[in-house]
Formats: structure tokens, sequence, C-alpha cells
């Protein structure tokens, strides 16, 4: 039978280093893939060859571009257009009820 007096040591569960043992290093987050012998294999896409795209040829335009013409010289002004003539509008009676037939003083009803 065990003695009562004596102070019960608890002991380290798996997770708790044995206090004894110097402390294992913490495993790596992630392992580290084993480096291959020899070089990855290309895959087996064939490398697609360099297109010239249309419209923009190597060689440059045998025509040299046109200098822009400065901002500051004012461009000569077209004539203005020739202004419409006057045209009064002609006041026409509009079809529908005349005014004289519904007079403002009477009442609804």
């Amino acid at each position: 039978m065990p003695d009562p007096n004596r102070p019960v040591l608890a002991t380290p569960g798996p997770d708790v280093p044995d206090p004894g043992q110097p402390p294992k290093p913490a495993p790596p987050v992630h392992d580290p893939k084993p480096q291959p012998d020899q070089p990855p294999r290309p895959p087996d896409i064939p490398p697609i060859p360099p297109q010239e795209l249309p419209g923009n040829p190597d060689v440059p335009n045998p025509v040299p571009p046109q200098p822009m013409p400065p901002i500051h010289d004012p461009q000569p002004q077209p004539d203005p257009p020739p202004s419409p003539p006057d045209i009064q509008p002609v006041p026409q009676e509009l079809p529908g009820n005349s005014p004289q037939e519904f007079p403002i003083t009477e009442p609804r009803g």
C-alpha cells in the first residue's frame, strides 16, 4: 500500500516533455520537397512559336510621319454660314373649341 504522506508526482502526458530530457525542436510547418536527382521534365505542351501580329511590321514605315503643326499657330477660321432669314411666325387658329364657347365666369357643373 502506498504511503499516504508521500507527495504524488504528476506523470507527464504525451504532449508534455519529460523535464529530464532536452526539448525536441518543433517540426517544420511544411514538409520540404525532396530535391530530385534529375531536372524536372518539360511539359508535354510544345512551345508556341512567336507570331507576327498584323499591322505591326518590324520594318519602319517608308513614309516618315508628318510633323504636327505648332499648337500656337491659329488655324484659319472658315467663313461663318449665312444667317437664316428672319421668319416671323404666323399665328394660326388651331382646330378645337373656341374660347367663346366656354365663358370663364360660368361656374362648372
